[in-house]
């Protein structure tokens, strides 16, 4: 920091026709944000305002970029917070499908960060209707717990009622959806229109690392993992580049409006070379705003997974807090869904319900998702288009039948602090 400093000639305002050239103030400025230099952005900005206005070749300012990058923890960040206090406008869109710096600052990991969205929301503009803040802003605010946000937004209501996302969800979508986990004023149940459903596999940008090794089939339904990169440059397990997940490229259907259940297929062992190391696959769901980047399904924030290897349950933590005592691999077909008449995600293997509970993070829109880590395999999805393995699945949402799943099991009495991390 001291030697940027005396690079730049001191920490204050550079003075006209001195100092760096603008040119490698504008290329120091990328890097620095690439860097996730937080006293180099400040000092930078404090030698030449202007770096806050200019744009990456994507088109993104600063606060955005930095948003935007590939990074394992999305709390206590003072650089997002920094470009906040030297007045960026977090609601701003320069173009109507780009995400906004409050809409990028809700993608989360292990924790959702809200030091940087109640700093976001103290700059909401008083005048709502002469802004540009609309059905992003009202869908976000069914996310969290806090009413009081919707209560500041909801006049928006009567512009944008009709109004729907990529997925086919209006507002009425998202709000009955959550009603269970958080109840909105303006909720009341109406006929809703039927959305898009799961129909193939896809991986997120921002979920991609450098060297990751996976194909996906031109159908979106089959995946072929290579080994792993045991040199992952990282000391810490749960956190390297060995870790692959995928999930839907749409999300299921709102709360019973749709059978909310899915499948994998692991492939046997014939794809294995003798030395290759056992693969690790997991099966789960993820929230519209859970980057999976680095992670297995269940460990950040509004996921769940169920891992092959340890038979853990995954609910939002790298630890796993339950076990379905049976684990799978290669050669076995495991599921994954949710039964909104009990109120409960739930697992199977082979045909057969392994583990369920009852959870609030059901009630919001959630991805099937699959992980992968280790040795090489193939694994092939079914969102529905053939028959399911587990025959309760024809019965989930029937007017006429119920499903039937067996008792819900007893709470490991693992005591948490002795959770296996992997």
């Amino acid at each position: 920091m001291e030697n940027l400093a005396l690079l730049l000639g001191g920490d204050g305002p550079q003075a006209p026709g001195t100092g760096w050239d603008y040119g490698n103030l504008v290329t120091a400025y990328w890097k620095a944000i690439e860097k996730h230099f937080h006293e180099g952005v400040k000092l930078l900005i404090n030698k030449e305002a202007r770096l806050l206005h200019e744009l990456s070749t994507e088109g993104l300012n600063g606060l955005e970029t930095y948003l935007h990058s590939p990074r394992l923890g999305y709390d206590g960040e003072p650089l997002s917070l920094l470009f906040l206090e030297l007045g960026v406008d977090p609601f701003q869109r320069r173009l109507s499908d780009q995400r906004s710096g409050f809409e990028l600052g809700f993608v989360s990991r292990r924790k959702v960060n809200m030091e940087l969205l109640d700093a976001c929301l103290s700059r909401l503009p008083k005048i709502l209707h002469s802004s540009s803040l609309g059905f992003r802003e009202l869908r976000l605010a069914t996310e969290i717990e806090k009413p009081d946000l919707w209560k500041r937004l909801e006049s928006l209501m009567q512009q944008i009622s009709d109004e729907t996302d990529l997925d086919g969800w209006t507002i009425h979508h998202f709000l009955h959806q959550a009603d269970p986990r958080v109840h909105l004023s303006g909720y009341k149940e109406e006929m809703l229109s039927k959305t898009k459903t799961p129909s193939a596999l896809v991986w997120p940008s921002m979920w991609q690392p450098a060297n990751a090794k996976i194909d996906i089939s031109a159908d979106g339904l089959e995946a072929y993992f290579e080994a792993a990169n045991e040199d992952s440059g990282s000391d810490d397990d749960t956190d390297d580049e060995n870790k692959i997940c995928l999930r839907s490229d749409y999300p299921f259907p709102p709360r019973k409006l749709g059978r909310s259940y899915f499948e994998m297929t692991v492939e046997k062992k014939e794809l294995q070379e003798s030395d290759d190391p056992a693969p690790t696959i997991t099966i789960g769901l993820c929230g519209e705003f859970c980057n999976q980047f680095h992670a297995h399904p269940g460990w950040n924030v509004w996921s769940v997974g169920y891992h092959g290897d340890d038979s853990g349950i995954y609910e939002q933590d790298p630890k796993w807090k339950y076990q379905a005592d049976r684990t799978y691999g290669p050669g076995n077909i495991v599921g994954c869904g949710v039964d909104y008449d009990a109120g409960e995600y739930f697992f199977t293997l082979d045909g057969e319900v392994v583990f369920r509970k009852s959870e609030a993070l059901i009630y919001r829109k959630l991805y099937p998702c699959i992980g992968h880590s280790e040795g090489p395999c193939k694994v092939r999805v079914n969102f529905g288009a053939a028959d399911f393995v587990w025959a309760g699945a024809a019965k989930l949402y029937q007017a006429d039948e119920a499903t039937t799943l067996p008792p819900k099991p007893r709470r490991q009495k693992t005591d948490l602090s002795q959770s296996q991390t992997r």
